[in-house]
């Protein structure tokens, strides 16, 4: 390995020996760590730190506890025919916006200025809308939605004015963090 991989290497390996202490590694534990890098990195970042630890399994003889890499979806272009037209998206964001409650409006907007899919808005968060994209983990895949300038506006208007300082933005019942 290069020298900047083997540092790279050696980095994870350290980090992932403070995270089990004076623990034995187990395939469990690292499942469990895996998850919690998973609350703090990208994906790319967790499958490099996951690419170190099989490697160190490796050497270690142990190629047994290897832990899988995270699948990364890329879809740079949505399907032409999937889209609504002009008018009929103009017609529902009318009648959307009429409405006292401007939920859906921004639920609708924020469905076409990124074209994810309605069980993909919890990841919209008042902190993705900082970042400018939203990281969506779905059926073990994950990918990244830019958020385009204009919605981005939008949305932290409808924050403030809902009181939402962090956490999903379109909350319900069952969505409230």
């Amino acid at each position: 390995k290069s020298k900047a991989t083997v540092m790279k290497y050696s980095a994870a390996l350290h980090k992932l020996k403070n995270y089990l202490k004076e623990n034995e590694i187990t395939k469990q534990r690292l499942l469990e760590y895996r998850d919690i890098l998973l609350q703090k990195n990208r994906v790319q970042t967790v499958n490099g730190i996951l690419s170190a630890i099989n490697a160190y399994l490796d050497f270690a003889g142990q190629p047994g506890m290897h832990i899988k890499l995270l699948k990364v979806q890329r879809q740079a272009f949505m399907d032409e025919t999937r889209e609504l037209r002009e008018d009929e998206y103009r017609r529902l964001l009318n009648v959307a916006q009429a409405r006292p409650d401007k939920r859906l409006y921004h639920i609708m907007l924020t469905l076409c200025g990124t074209g994810i899919r309605i069980s993909e808005l919890p990841f919209v968060t008042a902190e993705a809308i900082d970042k400018g994209r939203a990281e969506i983990r779905l059926k073990g895949k994950t990918r990244t939605v830019l958020l385009p300038r204009e919605l981005r506006s939008r949305l932290k208007k409808y924050c403030i004015r809902q009181g939402i300082s962090s956490g999903c933005i379109f909350r319900t019942r069952s969505v409230l963090h």
